[in-house]
């Protein structure tokens, strides 16, 4: 199982979302963490991975070797890849 690392950033997001929101992100981001490559895909371009919840994005970082999971970002699609 993968261990999940939250940045100050992806905190500070996840904050302004609603409570059925986080809910529902906190739970896809549980099941990610035991199988990563099922719920990431790949950036192009980027060392970057995402998944989607609803209309939402969460962008990671993850180190396979460390069996880490680093959250950076998460917003609405149209908004989320114009961060990076």
């Amino acid at each position: 199982m993968f261990e999940l690392c939250p940045t100050k950033k992806f905190s500070k997001e996840i904050k302004k979302l609603q409570k059925s929101e986080i809910e529902r992100i906190s739970r896809k981001l549980e099941l990610a963490a035991e199988q990563p490559m099922v719920f990431f895909e790949k950036l192009e371009g980027f060392n970057l991975y995402k998944t989607r919840v609803g209309k939402f994005r969460v962008i990671s970082s993850i180190n396979f070797q460390l069996k880490k999971i680093t959250l950076l970002s998460v917003g609405l699609r149209k908004n989320i890849y114009k961060k990076l």
